[in-house]
């Protein structure tokens, strides 16, 4: 690792202007009125509603087909937001009925339902028919209704929400002989939102997604980068969704891939463009235990705020001037540039905009190439060793809601680079942890970078969370679980659910980052059915050495 110059605490302060400052607002362009937005949550303003449903007993009858993360999802979204205002509502399990869904009752009293609010936020379950009818089920009854169906009275923006955010399964299918316009136009059911967020596939039950999109979002990114990121950072096996409206394909991309502030303005249905992420030229999984079994012990954060405006400098940023926000958020930005470090030592950094006109796709071993000479210059592996992961591959298609046989075509727009740290000689599991990916458009520009690496501090051969006896275990390395055994502890894990099956390829050895320390885990990811067929994705963990 090339030695660099020590910049103390004290030369940033004598060279940068080092503040505290506010939480950045996605608010802007709401705050007409005021110039600003309020230092506290103010009274409810139409500006936020939300879904979230775990209990589904209301409809099914039993509680075979609960969820156990949407109500933590959906937290996450809204308290960001909570930092200036307060939802209309925030409905829950057996509260979350139909007539929130569909005219006439969808802005009851200008206060609840879908289209009262600016932005609205569903998480449970979802499912597509072969036809593209999106369906959802409640957790309530209301007028001998428990479903809502995208093709039944929903008609999205006619009075104000202009962003709806399906955390669900298959709630934006683009693929398939499907598309955002088959499922969200119908009969003109839009109109007027003009962003609408989800999944092609079957998507993990995790309550990360609200919290990890405006993690992202506080990096720089746009919100349909951000969601697609929050959605990677939970599992690579999944692809995101967003589609955006507009009069043509040019103003639906300019807003589906540089819109950055909620608006209020209806846009134009002429045209949805969409953009989604999918895993390509995946490495293989490691299989293997390291000879010798350790727990990593890890330094709290990989990069230094001093390491992070050197890092600025290099990239060009002039006079940039140096803000830590009051969660945590460390970040140097000048014009569109952007470099920012989170509270968990994760890096960001934005260099450029997506060239999303260019439609001849970037070679892969060129894009590898410019990846590896860019973590080179920065420094994003901190010194550990890297291994090639996957590729990443973001696409988008668009096409014209009155004439669905006039489509636009379907091309890729930008290739990230994706490698694991190694601990030990195997990787690490996580797909929020220990990574470092280098984004590049068509153009062979870098537009973003990021690197979650932890620096290991020393490897131990004393375990540290791992029941043990001492009048028996004289040797903990010795605790290692035969095969089956790990197969005994998955089953016992999975037990609660009737219809479970291991999704092939997600078998996986190597280290788990968690805090402080790296242990040695398995990991699988199972797919479960419930019933009327609906599916979601489970990660499951098992512990060898920690």
């Amino acid at each position: 690792m090339q030695t660099k110059p020590k910049v103390t605490k004290h030369d940033l302060l004598a060279s940068e202007q080092l503040i505290i400052k506010s939480l950045m607002s996605p608010l802007a362009v709401l705050d007409d009125e005021n110039k600003k937005a309020p230092t506290a949550p103010a009274a409810a303003n139409n500006l936020l509603g939300l879904c979230s449903i775990q209990d589904f007993s209301g409809v099914f009858g039993n509680h075979n087909s609960d969820l156990h993360a949407t109500h933590a999802d959906a937290r996450g979204f809204y308290t960001y937001l909570n930092n200036w205002y307060t939802a209309n509502y925030w409905y829950g399990d057996g509260a979350v009925k139909t007539w929130l869904y569909e005219e006439p009752y969808d802005h009851w009293q200008n206060i609840y339902g879908v289209d009262a609010v600016c932005i609205f936020y569903h998480s449970g379950h979802g499912n597509m028919t072969s036809g593209g009818v999106f369906q959802a089920p409640m957790g309530g009854k209301w007028n001998n209704e428990s479903w809502f169906f995208s093709n039944n009275k929903a008609f999205f923006g006619n009075q104000r929400v202009r962003y709806v955010f399906w955390s669900t399964c298959l709630s934006c299918r683009v693929s398939g002989g499907l598309t955002p316009i088959s499922t969200w136009w119908a009969d003109d059911s839009n109109p007027g939102f003009r962003m609408l967020f989800g999944f092609e596939t079957t998507s993990i039950d995790s309550g990360n997604y609200g919290s990890n999109f405006w993690n992202h979002w506080k990096s720089g990114e746009s919100f349909s980068t951000a969601w697609l990121n929050a959605s990677w950072d939970i599992y690579h096996n999944q692809s995101p969704s967003v589609v955006a409206s507009g009069a043509n394909a040019t103003e639906a991309s300019n807003i589906l891939y540089n819109e950055r502030f909620f608006n209020w303005s209806a846009v134009a249905r002429n045209w949805y463009q969409w953009r989604w992420y999918y895993a390509a030229s995946i490495a293989a999984r490691n299989r293997m235990v390291p000879e010798k079994l350790m727990v990593a012990e890890l330094a709290h954060v990989t990069f230094e705020q001093d390491e992070v405006n050197m890092i600025a400098k290099t990239l060009g940023l002039q006079n940039p001037v140096a803000g830590l926000s009051k969660d945590g958020v460390f970040s140097v930005q000048s014009k569109d540039k952007m470099v920012s470090l989170n509270e968990q030592g994760h890096l960001n950094i934005k260099l450029a905009n997506i060239n999303y006109k260019n439609k001849k796709r970037l070679d892969e071993k060129e894009a590898i190439k410019i990846a590896e000479n860019h973590i080179k210059k920065h420094d994003l592996d901190h010194g550990q060793k890297l291994k090639f992961d996957m590729i990443r591959l973001g696409v988008t298609a668009g096409g014209n809601t009155k004439d669905i046989h006039q489509k636009g075509e379907e091309y890729i727009t930008d290739t990230t680079v994706q490698f694991k740290q190694e601990i030990n000689g195997v990787p690490t599991v996580n797909h929020d942890q220990g990574i470092v990916r280098v984004t590049i458009d068509n153009d062979g520009t870098v537009t973003h970078m990021h690197s979650s690496v932890k620096k290991v501090v020393r490897l131990s051969n004393f375990a540290k969370n791992m029941d043990l006896d001492p009048k028996n275990d004289g040797n903990p390395q010795a605790h290692l679980m035969t095969k089956q055994a790990i197969d005994k502890s998955f089953k016992e894990k999975i037990s609660g659910f009737e219809s479970v099956k291991l999704v092939e390829g997600s078998e996986e050895t190597g280290y788990d980052i968690a805090g402080m320390h790296g242990r040695l885990v398995e990991q699988r990811v199972y797919e479960v059915t419930y019933e009327q067929n609906f599916k979601k994705l489970i990660k499951v963990i098992v512990p060898l050495f920690e």
